[in-house]
């Protein structure tokens, strides 16, 4: 279990999360959404370690604050919102980083198994600074998959981490991804994504979590987050959300984007 409770951070002088409290269950995706400036990065910095804050955050029982690297790594893997890279490297030797030791399945096979997951199957040889941005999305993908290649070990769930897992990528990828990223949660693992797009929120979120200026204004399922006055509230901005006939899934339309020329 991943939970966190009065989580707050401050960078410079600048409150950016006050008192945010979250748990993220394994078996399902929470998914994380607001606008730019909202926190969303800090939270998952934070519960990644990357940041300090004031609260408790805890996995598996570890103080997330207090524990080593090496103690948090067999259970959680993280995707940063950008990765860059001062030398050339191939593909493979990226998604290599990922490989813990003793991982079963031999290396070779499971670089070629999680490329593949994420379709980039044969890209092992190329260089990745020659890759475009999306496809070397997927490449940090991959390697964050070796890292917790099976969702459940020891009877305890792994999570992946997972900033804007999908901003660079087509249509099509975007879903292959958050299919990826689906698949891991319904096999028992668990995974906390933030994620700017509220119609694959829509689609793929069993919980969702709205932030508003470092609050979290509203929790819970997609179809009692994802409601006009809440978006339109939080975006500042005319947001509709429609339920497409006999179905109980949301989509959310900008109303407002004719008016100004932007549709």
């Amino acid at each position: 279990m991943l939970s966190a409770e009065d989580i707050r951070v401050t960078l410079g002088r600048k409150p950016v999360l006050h008192g945010i409290d979250i748990a993220a269950e394994p078996g399902k995706m929470t998914v994380v959404i607001g606008p730019n400036g909202s926190g969303k990065t800090t939270l998952l910095r934070a519960l990644s370690g990357d940041v300090p804050y004031s609260g408790a955050a805890h996995l598996h029982g570890f103080d997330i604050a207090t524990a080593k690297p090496w103690e948090l790594s067999p259970w959680r893997g993280v995707l940063p919102q950008a990765s860059s890279l001062s030398f050339p490297f191939t593909v493979r030797e990226i998604v290599r980083l990922g490989i813990r030791e003793g991982l079963a399945g031999g290396e070779s096979g499971i670089v070629t198994a999680a490329l593949a997951r994420v379709d980039l199957a044969g890209f092992e040889g190329r260089m990745y600074q020659e890759l475009s941005g999306g496809e070397q999305q997927r490449v940090q993908l991959a390697r964050v998959l070796c890292q917790v290649w099976t969702p459940v070990a020891e009877g305890r769930a792994r999570y992946l981490f997972l900033d804007e897992p999908v901003s660079s990528l087509d249509i099509r990828h975007q879903i292959q991804i958050m299919d990826v990223a689906r698949e891991f949660a319904r096999s028992g693992g668990g995974v906390l994504a933030i994620l700017h797009d509220l119609n694959l929120t829509a689609m793929y979120a069993d919980h969702v979590i709205l932030l508003k200026s470092g609050h979290v204004h509203a929790s819970g399922a997609p179809r009692d987050v994802l409601t006009s006055d809440n978006l339109s509230t939080v975006y500042d901005y005319a947001l509709a959300v429609n339920r497409a006939p006999g179905d109980e899934a949301v989509f959310v339309l900008p109303h407002g984007a004719a008016g100004r020329g932007i549709g």
